[in-house]
């Protein structure tokens, strides 16, 4: 038996971090304890206990690998199941289509065809351009001139 969950309204910043502790729970507690061992070794710095203060970190670079191993396996996990759920959407939306167009064809429309958008071209030659291309070609005469002269 399964159950829903209903969320309460929350802002949708902490809606998606809720989500996403939810999708993959072993990165914030990846996080949270590599905290935890990090505070623990400043402590234990304070208190001048080497011994357990280098255990303490040590303890922090596991806590950060866990953390690292999570989220690459996570998105490698999720990553495919979203692909998964992508295809099957685009799938659903190619049937729906399809249904559309014969349910059209039995009412004797006719078919809906999808083109793109006309794309204007403006020439080169326009009448805007030209004032521009004269001053460029005076420039150039004036800067041929000076080089002749020198």
């Amino acid at each position: 038996m399964t159950t829903t969950q209903v969320l309460p309204p929350q802002a949708p910043g902490k809606r998606r971090w809720y989500e996403k502790f939810v999708e993959e729970p072993l990165v914030p507690l990846g996080m949270g304890l590599t905290c935890v061992a990090l505070l623990a070794a400043s402590v234990q710095m304070r208190k001048g206990d080497r011994k357990k203060m280098n255990k303490f970190l040590r303890y922090r670079v596991y806590a950060q690998g866990l953390t690292v191993l999570a989220a690459l396996g996570g998105t490698v996990y999720y990553g495919t199941e979203r692909s998964k759920r992508a295809a099957e959407q685009r799938d659903a939306a190619r049937f729906a289509r399809e249904q559309q167009q014969a349910a059209r064809e039995a009412a004797g429309l006719p078919p809906v065809v999808r083109t793109a958008r006309p794309v204007t071209v403006k020439p080169i030659t326009s009448e805007e351009d030209r004032p521009l291309r004269a001053k460029q070609s005076r420039n150039q005469a004036q800067m041929l001139k000076s080089d002749e002269s020198q």
